[in-house]
């Protein structure tokens, strides 16, 4: 990072959820002691704070204009704002500049907003899978994210199941988790870990694994195992502040 005066925004998805938003604080924490320890920043004490797209007390629009103002009395003039977002859906295409271009015009103009790319775009993304997948010995993989209909955003999660050697599924789109394990039923038994590619764990990470639990009756022939989310890590913190460093400043 350079030596200049900067501050970091985290933007998650935001959830009813408490645990995503402990999830969130946690990564916000992560990312502080990161550039505490590795910062060449000018200011003593990095500053890093967090948003939510929805669910939140206020829209995030006015989460990141008063962010922006609170820094701007004690002299930051640049805010780097990190999606913490893995697909390009319409979150991250649609929603997220609309809120961005609304915070400007409630802002000084003394302070420039970095857009950076969401997380999931990061070429670093299969590591951080695979430490969860290392946590488990498995014959068989399956990545298991949310879906998206917009054109360009599941065949990014295909290409980075095949980077894991892993098979795609989905839980709001096609191919489902239970098409999947059709696939792999019927022949020598296996053991099958689920990765699944959501940040934090929350409601439905619960709502996997209770359907995971019914798949086990159905296909008592694989021995099913779900592994954990990403979760915060110090990896992950490491690859979001590497976002950083490929901006693109906000149009006021």
């Amino acid at each position: 990072m350079s030596e200049i005066s900067a501050a970091y925004f985290l933007i998650a998805h935001g959830s009813r959820d408490p645990r995503s938003r402990q999830g969130l604080e946690a990564c916000a924490t992560l990312v502080r002691n990161n550039l505490a320890a590795h910062g060449t920043l000018k200011q003593p004490v990095p500053y890093v704070g967090t948003g939510v797209l929805e669910f939140g007390e206020q829209p995030l629009a006015v989460q990141i204009a008063a962010f922006a103002a609170a820094v701007a009395r004690d002299g930051i003039r640049q805010v780097f704002l990190i999606p913490l977002f893995l697909v390009a859906g319409n979150h991250v295409n649609r929603d997220l500049p609309e809120a961005i271009h609304q915070a400007r015009s409630d802002m000084p103009e003394s302070i420039s907003l970095q857009l950076c790319p969401f997380l999931g775009s990061h070429p670093s993304m299969a590591q951080l899978l695979q430490e969860r997948m290392n946590e488990l010995r498995c014959d068989r993989w399956i990545l298991l994210a949310h879906g998206t209909k917009r054109p360009g955003g599941n065949p990014a999660i295909d290409a980075l199941a095949t980077q894991l050697g892993a098979a795609s599924a989905y839980w709001a789109t096609a191919p489902t988790l239970e098409a999947r394990l059709r696939s792999f039923s019927g022949g020598t038994p296996l053991r099958v870990g689920i990765l699944p590619y959501f940040l934090f764990t929350g409601s439905i990470i619960d709502s996997i694994g209770d359907r995971v639990a019914q798949l086990r009756a159905e296909y008592s022939e694989l021995d099913l195992h779900l592994a954990r989310p990403l979760n915060p890590s110090p990896l992950l913190a490491t690859l979001l502040l590497d976002r950083c460093t490929r901006t693109s400043s906000v149009p006021q």
